[in-house]
């Protein structure tokens, strides 16, 4: 006979895969505080853990028909959760080498627009540390509409997320930079 505890979480996969997302709730609430554990072990920022353990149960929501019950559920949700931080680490190396690349371009045309302006050399610099301030999502969106001019649409796809949020979200990423630049070009000293 298995133990009760088992028993009961087989009972709730077997619902949840009969589509009651209460049941894949009680899932969440029984694994998710050894899950964000696990994730803290190797991740140091609370709202990236956060979110890699958000984005492993919406994984294991989706895959949960290719789950074996003869497995620990417990083991299979750590295992996404491994591929969500390496994947994490893959892409934040690939942020580090955008940011390089993007601050090489906004050299270039600090150097090259320096001729003509006196003044360009520090709106630029004070709109890239602006733009260094945003943390991951942010700084991913705005980045990917205005420097990589991605289509919304695109995005949002990439994002599972509506064209709608994308836009209310790169609007106030927008606000937020314009604060932070007149702040910068009122006070010298910030930039």
């Amino acid at each position: 006979m298995m133990e009760p505890d088992l028993e009961l979480e087989r009972a709730l996969i077997a619902k949840t895969r009969m589509g009651d997302t209460e049941a894949f709730g009680d899932l969440v609430l029984r694994h998710q505080a050894r899950l964000r554990a696990f994730a803290a072990r190797y991740v140091g920022s609370s709202d990236d853990v956060y979110d890699l353990v958000q984005d492993t149960f919406v994984n294991a929501y989706r895959s949960l028909d290719r789950f074996d019950e003869s497995r620990d559920f417990g083991k299979w949700l750590r295992g996404i959760c491994r591929n969500r931080i390496l994947k994490y680490y893959r892409e934040s190396s690939n942020r580090s080498k955008r940011m390089e690349s993007i601050t090489a371009v906004l050299q270039q045309k600090l150097e090259a627009e320096t001729l003509v302006d006196d003044g360009a050399i520090d709106r630029i610099e004070a709109i890239r540390a602006c733009i260094q301030e945003l943390k991951g999502e942010q700084r991913e969106l705005i980045l990917n509409r205005h420097f990589y001019e991605k289509a919304v649409k695109d995005m949002a796809l990439q994002l599972n997320k509506s064209a709608a949020s994308v836009s209310v979200n790169l609007m106030r990423i927008r606000a937020k930079l314009r604060l932070c630049y007149e702040r910068r070009m009122q006070n010298p000293a910030a930039r």
